[in-house]
């Protein structure tokens, strides 16, 4: 039998109580403290304490005021996930939809678009890796089927040896990727063999030079707060070359984030393509 306490998780977590104005994350760790409050009035309520007509005051200037513990929202990936966690579907967006801009111009196909391929057509889309399965064939030699999804629809995709060997550390669950592929007749919806994987972009910072180790480490808080598989590349002006950004293996783009480096080193400092 699921808690009082459990049951309002779930409603935060999924967004149903978004309009409340506060951040998910202060929600979630004010829980105790709200339920407790609300059995204390529920208990003094029972108790047939002094009645509030005695004081002259009225229910409402009585209500005690809830202290909530004040926490910054999560990244938006994070958010979309729990939604699609609790309900299996987002609500206020999708991953993807932040890596779409950069995209456009590198695609043939949305995957919507890829259902009116014709068969052997060789296509390059693009979207998240969603439900990797790594198995073997008859010869014992890896392979992998995933599937590829944006805002509009999914596709299985399918990487036979050849091309796992090769492109199998590309292939990570959650992560954004552009897929070069030929389309597959089934005689229902249709599927990719995968020929390619590719970043959907870099991220780019333009950064005055490697000695200024508070600014450095002021923008690796912020892109270490939004950890994914986006390489980040830093761009010195003293050197006049670029870089891995020290200390980060990745990022998942966010528009937060994003906005953050913008003002930390200026928007035309901030580049992703």
């Amino acid at each position: 039998m699921r808690t009082a306490a459990a049951e309002l998780e779930s409603l935060i977590r999924c967004g149903a109580l978004d309009s409340l104005g506060e951040t998910r994350a202060t929600m979630l760790a004010s829980i105790e403290h709200v339920l407790e409050l609300s059995k204390r009035m529920a208990e003094d309520k029972q108790s047939n304490q002094l009645s509030l007509f005695d004081f002259g005051l009225s229910a409402e200037s009585q209500r005690p005021e809830v202290e909530l513990t004040r926490r910054p929202e999560y990244p938006a990936r994070e958010l979309l996930d729990m939604e699609r966690e609790m309900l299996g579907f987002y609500i206020s967006g999708h991953p993807f939809d932040v890596y779409r801009p950069y995209v456009a111009r590198k695609i043939s196909h949305s995957i919507s678009a890829v259902f009116s391929a014709e068969e052997g057509q060789e296509i390059t889309t693009a979207g998240m890796v969603r439900g990797v399965s790594r198995r073997f064939t008859k010869n014992g030699q890896p392979m992998a089927n995933f599937v590829l999804e944006d805002e509009s629809a999914s596709l299985r995709c399918t990487l036979f040896p050849r091309q796992y060997e090769r492109l199998r550390d590309h292939l990570a669950e959650g992560s954004a990727v552009v897929v070069r592929a030929k389309v597959k007749d089934n005689g229902g919806d249709p599927e990719l063999t995968v020929s390619e994987l590719l970043p959907p972009c870099k991220l780019y910072l333009r950064l005055p030079s490697a000695s200024q180790t508070a600014l450095l480490q002021q923008a690796r808080e912020v892109l270490a707060g939004s950890p994914g598989h986006i390489a980040v590349e830093a761009y010195y002006a003293d050197k006049k070359e670029y870089v891995p950004f020290p200390g980060i293996a990745g990022v998942e783009l966010d528009k937060k984030m994003i906005a953050t480096m913008c003002t930390l080193i200026g928007e035309k400092n901030v580049v992703a393509r």
